[in-house]
């Protein structure tokens, strides 16, 4: 099977925006919060039918079912060509909410190369 294309009409922030997809390996490359792991969730629903995988290890206890905390390690970078490829390694911890309005997520995250730390908001879908 190859995929050509991915059509997301109402899909997280996307409203009928179209993915082309190159022949061979496509890298989907961009800046912190361009829709990279919205697109990889939006793939990944079509195809398996299930939601998430952002490309990172998270752990995430639900202490009621409104109320949660999570702790993750990312790792990873964007690159255009494999012998650039670098990856650069993020952990923290954080809250969860699913409140009336939808899923509130907020944490502290550090970054290794950056050496600092970076606070994470976020409001709307959860995709898991």
């Amino acid at each position: 099977m190859r995929i050509e294309r991915v059509v997301a009409r109402a899909f997280g922030p996307f409203q009928n925006q179209v993915l082309e997809l190159g022949p061979g390996l496509s890298v989907v490359a961009g800046p912190n919060e361009s829709g990279k792991s919205t697109w990889h969730a939006a793939l990944r629903l079509a195809i398996t039918g299930l939601r998430g995988g952002k490309g990172s290890l998270l752990d995430q206890t639900n202490t009621l079912q409104t109320e949660g905390v999570a702790a993750f390690y990312d790792t990873g970078n964007a690159f255009d060509d494999w012998h650039q490829f670098d990856p650069v390694n993020g952990y923290g911890a954080g809250v969860r909410w699913r409140s009336p309005v939808g899923a509130l997520s907020l944490d502290l995250a550090y970054g290794e190369e950056a050496r600092s730390f970076r606070v994470h908001f976020s409001a709307g879908f959860a995709f898991r």
